[in-house]
């Protein structure tokens, strides 16, 4: 069943939203493609009229770690924030291989760096172009365009002016048109009138949960035509003659356990696209990062300058909601990334044991029509190689980098790395747990292991409990697990008193197994009197690969060895013994 608000409602919504030129969330939930809601928001933010107090950090120069795309075109305000936001990424994609966004008589019909759009001064700033708001009279164009048929004023709602004419110019040329900017059409509460969008304004929905929603537009219940914000910017994009692979908004990670995040930023950046930064009540463009300091770089709307913010934080007080992102088809004669596994997905080395490398590969193919150059990305930790790789394929061709894994302990291990080209970028996750053997010996090495006092002629004994205590997954392969004691050794001075028996070379103790060992002291007739040790010493495969040296165990073995008494002193000590007995019973008797 929809979600809907009372009309009286709804505007009263959108009436504190749009105050003072901030746009806020408005509570419009409606029902999702999947059955989720989806929320409202009214993207429409006014420059404010103080820029020097208002504007984030303008950023003068990168430091020597930014990553950046340098084709991504500045503008002013130009009649909505997203449609302006809109225009300056489809200015980046005139500039870099889709050059049919924008055909107009300016620049040579190339979208300009700077200025792309003609403000709302009235008088449009020289060198601007249409690809934001069209305008009668203005870059070449002599019929109605956007600005005569939908605007009025800012936060004005409608009629729109063409209304009264009854004629509207058809969608063409510009972002505002596609995206809905600034139209009185739509009728979201469902209340008999319109309520949507006021100018200077553009309908945005998401999820309010960490899923990405596709391509959404309401039913056409809530008016014609249907479209919104994500939605207009396929549908410009289709009108050039560009296909599109993909199109949705997300909640950014600040707001949502598993949202959009800054990882997720640098990705799109890395694979040459700009995105839309949704704050609150406005829209901004993403054109590259600083992973050291989580700092994105955007170009806000309101001047020519590049600007910054921390991830996850505010811009000029309003708070990071979602980000809306756009993935074009490859342009004729372009190359195209593919790899495996595929953008977004793990290589996986498996469980590997403590002591050995295992190896996967990562494979790239050009499956575009033009050569592609990129590279292979270093490894870190745990991950090798260490160093990058160049690639360039000619269309069709492809190759593959193996990577390695040589874990340092027990436990899973991940690592994110990026292949960078000019027909795309892949984020592949490097994957592997390290496994392998545990002894536990009972009693622990460490303190002595005492075999007590033996008199000359006895032999003393304890016992020696080995265990293979892992619980680690083998993946249906003992050896990664199993536990070899490859050889046990007694030395020192009395190590021929000492000896070790139920011990095998090679011994191989599966997990969870363990056996039972008896060390012995041997006390020889007329062995000489007084303290003994000796150095027991154990080999594992532990921390190696399977029956390899790894880790030495050792132990020091006491013992005393005692004289045997002489006959007189044993009856005296028995004598001794009766009388104290004889002695206990006279005093039970009292």
């Amino acid at each position: 069943m929809r979600g809907r608000l009372c009309g009286w409602v709804l505007a009263a919504l959108v009436a504190v939203a749009l105050v003072w030129g901030r746009s806020a969330t408005a509570q419009v939930i409606l029902p999702g493609p999947n059955g989720e809601p989806v929320e409202m928001m009214i993207m429409g933010m006014l420059p404010p009229s103080d820029l020097s107090q208002q504007l984030g950090t303008t950023v003068e120069s990168y430091p020597q770690s930014a990553v950046t795309l340098s084709n991504v075109p500045t503008s002013t305000w130009t009649y909505g924030c997203s449609a302006t936001s809109a225009g300056m990424i489809f200015g980046y994609y005139d500039r870099t291989g889709y050059p049919n966004m924008y055909t107009g008589p300016t620049n040579g019909g190339v979208a300009p760096l700077t200025n792309l759009g003609q403000g709302i001064s009235g008088t449009p700033i020289s060198g601007s172009t249409s690809l934001i708001a069209t305008e009668n009279g203005f870059d070449g164009r002599i019929i109605p365009g956007h600005v005569d048929d939908y605007w009025i004023a800012y936060n004005s709602g409608g009629p729109d002016p063409w209304e009264a004419l009854g004629v509207e110019h058809a969608w063409a040329d510009c972002t505002a048109d596609f995206m809905g900017t600034n139209q009185w059409k739509w009728d979201y509460d469902e209340s008999g009138s319109k309520d949507s969008n006021v100018d200077g304004a553009t309908t945005l929905w998401t999820y309010d949960s960490a899923s990405k929603l596709y391509d959404y537009v309401p039913d056409a219940s809530y008016g014609l035509p249907r479209t919104a914000l994500c939605h207009g910017l396929r549908l410009f994009a289709e009108s050039r003659g560009y296909a599109v692979l993909s199109n949705y908004t997300q909640r950014t990670d600040n707001k949502v356990a598993g949202g959009f995040s800054f990882l997720d930023f640098q990705h799109e950046i890395d694979s040459g696209r700009p995105c839309m930064i949704q704050v609150t009540g406005h829209s901004m463009v993403g054109v590259g990062y600083n992973a050291p300091t989580n700092t994105i770089y955007l170009h806000d709307t309101w001047d020519n300058s590049v600007h910054s913010m921390t991830w996850g934080g505010s811009y000029s007080g309003m708070a990071l909601q979602a980000m809306t992102v756009l993935v074009l088809a490859p342009s004729a004669g372009s190359p195209l990334l593919a790899t495996t596994p595929s953008d977004g997905g793990t290589l996986s080395l498996g469980y590997t044991r403590l002591g050995t490398t295992t190896s996967a590969s990562l494979a790239a193919e050009n499956a575009g029509t033009a050569i592609l150059t990129g590279t292979f990305p270093a490894a870190s930790g745990e991950f090798g190689p260490g160093t990058t790789s160049p690639i360039s394929l000619a269309p069709g061709e492809d190759t593959q980098r193996t990577y390695t894994y040589t874990p340092t302990a027990r436990g899973a291990d991940g690592l994110a790395v990026t292949l960078l080209s000019d027909g795309g970028s892949a984020l592949i996750t490097l994957a592997g747990q390290g496994v392998g053997p545990l002894l536990a010996a009972d009693p622990a090495p460490g303190p002595d292991l005492s075999l007590g006092m033996v008199f000359q002629g006895d032999v003393g004994s304890a016992l020696l409990t080995l265990t293979n205590a892992t619980t680690d997954p083998d993946g249906g392969d003992q050896t990664l697990t199993d536990l070899t004691v490859l050889w046990a050794t007694i030395g020192g001075t009395d190590a021929d008193l000492f000896s070790l028996v139920g011990f095998s070379p090679n011994m191989v103790l599966h997990k969870g197994g363990s056996i039972g060992l008896t060390l012995c002291l041997t006390a020889p007739a007329g062995a000489p009197v007084g303290s003994k040790s000796a150095l027991l010493t154990f080999c594992t495969d532990e921390g190696a690969s399977y029956g390899s040296a790894g880790q030495l165990v050792e132990y020091r073995l006491t013992g005393f060895v005692a004289a045997v008494p002489e006959p007189a002193t044993l009856a005296l000590f028995a004598l001794g013994l009766l009388g104290a007995v004889a002695r206990r019973r006279r005093r039970s008797q009292r």
